[in-house]
């Protein structure tokens, strides 16, 4: 749960960015850079995740990275075999999983004002703490303090690999039913909340 909150989705983010015409600026420029720090970090702690799990889903994936780096780069039919597997991940798998994602979230499941108060505080302490944390450093670094505000809520985005994260810890039993739904509704809420955010500051 920790590793999915702390995420911060690096295409998502770079899609804000290129649509609100921000991504060549310097708070464009720190947002990625920290979004791939984090994401890179977040990948290590999965992979560590599923291989203390047991199982060999951490070798698969690897395999799977490996071969996508030693493929060439160069010619005509890497680039179209690429075009290809885009479009099938992209128009078929993609969603897919977001739908089967979407099928394992039960809301039902979140009962009481004891629950649903503790996913508002879950949602608020996951926000404004990485707001804070964001805030924090780059005062430190002489930002000035509107950039470091809107850093930080750029901090918040959210995507795929949170999903990836939730349905491993789900998968492998680390979080029961109702954990994983508040969760995926912590997620796409704070996504939800970048994107508004981000649409009626640009």
């Amino acid at each position: 749960m920790g590793v999915a909150l702390c995420i911060t989705a690096f295409p998502v983010l770079a899609h804000i960015l290129a649509e609100l015409k921000l991504l060549t600026t310097d708070i464009g420029q720190m947002a990625m850079s920290a979004a791939t720090v984090n994401d890179v970090a977040a990948l290590v702690l999965l992979s560590l995740a599923i291989a203390l799990s047991g199982t060999n889903s951490s070798s698969v994936v690897s395999f799977a990275f490996v071969i996508g780096v030693l493929a060439p780069k160069e010619g005509p039919f890497v680039a179209a075999l690429v075009e290809k597997v885009e479009d099938l991940v992209s128009g078929l798998f993609l969603p897919l999983y977001f739908v089967s994602s979407g099928l394992k979230t039960n809301v039902a499941t979140i009962q009481g004002a004891q629950s649903w108060g503790l996913l508002v505080l879950v949602i608020a302490t996951a926000c404004f703490g990485k707001i804070d944390g964001t805030v924090s450093v780059s005062l430190l670094c002489k930002v000035s303090f509107s950039e470091t505000l809107v850093l930080g809520f750029l901090m918040n985005t959210k995507g795929l690999v949170e999903l990836i994260v939730l349905n491993t810890g789900k998968d492998r039993k680390v979080s029961n039913e109702q954990t994983f739904s508040k969760c995926m509704i912590v997620d796409k809420t704070l996504g939800c909340f970048v994107y508004i955010v981000g649409r009626t500051t640009s």
